[in-house]
């Protein structure tokens, strides 16, 4: 089984234990799916990666990707480790980009690596970078996330 699926069936198993609860998790989820999201390695709760295609539709006015768009790019990468890292849902509060360089067509896809930097009861800290085929970096980025506990999400469901 690829990286990609075992990663799908993962998050499957994790939407069907709190379905069980009252709260549902769409897997893959819209977001995924329209960007392009392939996952191509996996460390549970503790380092993921995924490539991402160039996509035309998403240039800004002088011809690269729109920089608050790869910004989403980090935070499909970042949910889905900090759910594998707190077995919970988190929310990000915060989230910080360092662009290095542009994201342009002739480089044709991203791999985005976040790991985990620090995690409490309450909160996770990640990283990430962004870098072409050739592992140029593109860009780095910090996401904090709120764990949300089981009383926030059920008032929220």
């Amino acid at each position: 089984m690829s990286t990609h699926n075992s990663v799908i069936n993962y998050f499957k198993e994790f939407a069907a234990r709190f379905a069980k609860e009252g709260i549902t998790i769409q897997i893959p989820h819209p977001s995924a799916l329209h960007l392009g999201t392939h996952y191509i390695a996996v460390d549970i709760g503790k380092s993921i990666s995924a490539e991402f295609p160039f996509n035309k539709n998403l240039m800004n006015p002088i011809g690269s990707f729109q920089g608050g768009i790869l910004c989403g790019l980090m935070d499909e990468v970042f949910g889905p480790l900090s759910f594998m890292a707190a077995q919970k849902p988190c929310v990000t509060i915060n989230m910080t980009t360092h662009f290095i360089r542009p994201f342009k067509e002739s480089d044709e896809k991203v791999i985005i690596t976040a790991h985990v930097v620090s995690q409490s009861k309450s909160l996770l800290l990640l990283e990430a970078t962004v870098k072409t085929k050739d592992d140029k970096l593109i860009a780095s980025g910090t996401s904090q996330l709120l764990i949300v506990t089981d009383q926030l999400t059920r008032n929220n469901a």
